[in-house]
């Protein structure tokens, strides 16, 4: 996925170094159809989408822990403090899910 910047002001601009590191926190890496190596063969296609879907929803709770977004499982307590919204992702099959998830991410970091 290429990331489309949009100018953050003058002298407020991030490196690229910065940049890439952001890249590599987004959870839409997780599951990035456009690093994954071409296949000849549908068997180890289908392997690799399998292993990555699975390291996807392994990793997902440890990116979670690194965001701005809270995981929750049923059974967890439930916060009575502050506005609570239960998102519910497909994090290891859902391009959208994840991308969504970046997106509401980004949408706290700026409160």
């Amino acid at each position: 996925m290429s990331s489309n910047r949009v100018g953050r002001g003058f002298g407020t601009e991030k490196s690229s170094t910065q940049n890439l590191e952001d890249d590599m926190k987004k959870f839409l890496k997780l599951l990035d159809p456009y690093e994954r190596p071409a296949f000849f063969d549908s068997e180890a296609a289908v392997r690799y989408i399998d292993e990555e879907q699975q390291r996807a929803r392994e990793q997902f709770p440890l990116m979670v822990a690194q965001s701005n977004l809270h995981y929750w499982r049923p059974g967890d307590p439930i916060s009575t403090q502050g506005i609570r919204f239960l998102l519910a992702l497909g994090a290891g099959f859902s391009l959208k899910d994840l991308r969504f998830a970046d997106v509401f991410n980004e949408a706290l970091s700026k409160h």
